[in-house]
């Protein structure tokens, strides 16, 4: 026992030493292509949520239209191009969804970078879409109240 104890700080300090030269660290590599499957999904999984309430700004806003056109919010014109644009967002989201599928899902995941660059760059798009019309339909809807 007496002698385990003596060597117990030996044993320590040996633990607490600097790694060797010629060790290599341990270094993940993610792959490009998962890489950029993941940022996509995660752009959409971000607007994805934003679909039911843009779908219940249209019919407020269309509910609306008569009070708006009326109380001088709006021209007729304006709140068409604003429930165009809202019905439009979740359609973009409705045909990248499909994209996605059709170039990712059913080929087994495998896609070329390229690909994978487009429907990022096209839900990118999708995103700034739905969260324009989502912000202009509150910010005129807000009015009447």
């Amino acid at each position: 026992m007496r002698y385990f104890l003596m060597l117990l700080p030996v044993l320590f300090l040996f633990s607490c030493g600097e790694s060797k030269q010629g060790e290599s660290e341990t270094v993940i590599e993610v792959d490009p292509i998962e890489k950029l499957k993941n940022e996509a999904i995660a752009i959409h999984d971000e607007v994805m949520p934003l679909m039911g309430p843009i779908d219940k700004l249209k019919k407020d806003l269309d509910a609306a239209k008569e009070q708006l056109v009326g109380g001088e919010f709006a021209s007729e014109e304006e709140i068409q191009d604003l429930s165009g644009r809202l019905h439009a967002a979740n359609e973009s989201m409705m045909k990248w969804m499909n994209d996605y599928a059709t170039e990712v899902v059913r080929k087994d995941g495998v896609a070329s970078e390229e690909t994978l660059e487009g429907l990022k760059t096209a839900v990118e798009k999708v995103k700034e879409n739905m969260e324009s019309a989502k912000t202009d339909a509150e910010a005129l809807l807000a009015k009447l109240k």
